[in-house]
């Protein structure tokens, strides 16, 4: 809001520095006309203050905050819960956990949710003094937007002092409400972590909190939701095509720019309520989270995949045994005006081209391991 306010007042005095030294100029030129030419001499640091303001609105600047608390708790437990994932969960509707890409080396996946939208970053070790300090940035993300933080543990005695250092890129203009809002932050941030270490509140289950369970839960497709729909022959039985379709390292194969897959930590594996994470690289190579839940599991049938992130949608998977093969058939519904026509197009090319590439997976696995098949390296595009 303060950087929208700035642009808004540079361009004003900018636009009335401007006018107001055409006018001066124009009265020096025809001295009958109404004004002074002293109007220009107004007109001319006004119009440069104003372009200052605006312009500054364009630049980037870092905005660094640090918070500390005195806590009485061991060094190493201290270090536990300031270094883990579980940290994350501290903070009202977030989760997190830790996992390491054969591409990008040990991540974090930091998920957030509420009751209006979901989101999630993907975070990677910048540093570490084990024991002392860890700074984790996030992955791929340069300028507006690049937060690196920094958990440290001071030994003081019989207690430590938890430090938590955070440094954000922000548009210039914007760097006062930033600022504001990581102290806010930081502050409540180490106060939770000071109940848990002193004993005031349990330890952070390493399954996702109720909270952002029940905000997940609230991103549904309405029953009258548009869909899109593509279907192809698949050379192999439903016992060969099954185990591929449900296996999460098919992604690894069928989605280029994945960089891992797996099932979050706490939920039950290949049963109703599994929900599986997958990080894809984008082209600016930011490293962007994918969220999903399976709904309803019918084995060698079908199953119905609710997506989360990065836009809400859900799909159905459908098999049936046809002429010595599998007929598989991908349903894809969305709600209703959350995507351009554009996105809808790519949407159903997309739905066609991941059932074109199920097929041509399975049908040149000829007898490898399901993991083995989908863990190939795809290749040169």
């Amino acid at each position: 809001m303060r950087r929208q306010l700035m642009q808004l007042t540079g361009s004003a005095l900018l636009l009335v520095g401007i006018l107001l030294v055409l006018r001066g100029f124009r009265a020096v030129e025809n001295p009958g006309m109404t004004g002074s030419p002293s109007l220009a001499l107004i007109g001319s640091p006004v119009a440069v203050l104003g372009l200052i303001m605006f312009v500054a609105t364009l630049w980037d600047t870092v905005v660094v905050v640090e918070r500390s608390r005195v806590i009485r708790a061991a060094p190493e437990r201290a270090w536990s819960l300031l270094s883990g994932p579980a940290m994350w969960s501290l903070r009202p509707g977030r989760f997190a956990f830790d996992v390491t890409a054969a591409e990008a080396g040990r991540l974090r996946v930091s998920l957030r949710a509420d009751s209006r939208r979901v989101g999630g970053d993907v975070l990677e070790v910048a540093g570490e003094e084990p024991g002392r300090s860890v700074s984790l940035r996030t992955a791929g993300v340069t300028g507006p937007g690049a937060v690196m933080f920094t958990f440290s543990v001071v030994p003081d005695g019989d207690r430590v002092v938890a430090v938590i250092r955070a440094r954000n890129t922000v548009r210039r203009g914007t760097g006062l409400d930033v600022r504001a809002g990581w102290r806010r932050q930081l502050k409540a941030w180490l106060a939770e972590c000071g109940e848990v270490l002193e004993g005031r509140r349990p330890w952070p289950e390493d399954s996702p909190p109720a909270d952002v369970r029940a905000a997940w839960a609230k991103h549904r497709v309405p029953a009258d939701a548009p869909s899109v729909s593509a279907n192809a022959l698949i050379g192999a039985p439903p016992a060969v095509v099954w185990p591929i379709m449900e296996d999460p390292a098919t992604d690894l194969r069928l989605n280029p720019g994945t960089v891992a897959v797996g099932t979050v930590p706490g939920t039950p594996p290949l049963e109703p309520g599994e929900m599986q994470w997958e990080i894809r690289r984008l082209d600016d190579g930011r490293l962007r989270p994918c969220l999903s839940e399976i709904q309803e599991r019918a084995k060698e049938r079908s199953a119905k995949v609710l997506e989360i992130l990065p836009l809400t949608s859900e799909i159905l998977y459908r098999i049936e045994p046809e002429a010595g093969g599998t007929r598989l058939t991908l349903t894809c519904r969305y709600p209703a005006g959350t995507r351009t026509s554009r996105q809808q197009e790519e949407l159903a090319s997309g739905i066609s081209d991941i059932v074109n590439r199920y097929k041509t997976l399975i049908e040149e696995a000829d007898g490898q391991s399901v993991s083995d098949a989908a863990r190939q390296p795809s290749g040169p595009p």
